[in-house]
């Protein structure tokens, strides 16, 4: 929340969030209270709520700027394994041919 009196500033600006489809994995519940707990601790999972807590506060930021009548800002949150990058370094050369036919550029994904 700290950046977000920058954003409120005249400048258009954008924020991009790497989030990930991992915000998907089903858990039952996020409860901040216990999310430290060891005996609870599964990295799948915390991995998943992290990413779910990522686009909550996207969306928070849009609603408090869009409460506050600002419209120079955007902020957007994207699945990082959509993009060119070399995350796919480890997968045969024919298995990345087909993959990078299904990847966008970083630069064409940072404007989602």
């Amino acid at each position: 929340m700290l950046l977000l009196p920058m954003l409120e500033k005249p400048a258009p600006s954008c924020v991009v969030n790497v989030s990930s489809i991992a915000h998907r994995v089903p858990f039952k519940e996020l409860n901040l209270e216990t999310i430290s707990d060891p005996s609870k601790y599964n990295k799948y999972v915390h991995y998943g709520k992290s990413k779910i807590c990522n686009l909550l506060l996207i969306r928070e930021w849009n609603k408090r700027l869009e409460n506050k009548g600002v419209n120079s800002v955007r902020a957007n949150s994207n699945h990082h394994g959509g993009f060119k990058t070399n995350l796919y370094r480890h997968f045969s050369s024919i298995m990345s041919a087909i993959v990078n036919k299904f990847l966008i550029t970083l630069e064409d994904g940072s404007l989602t």
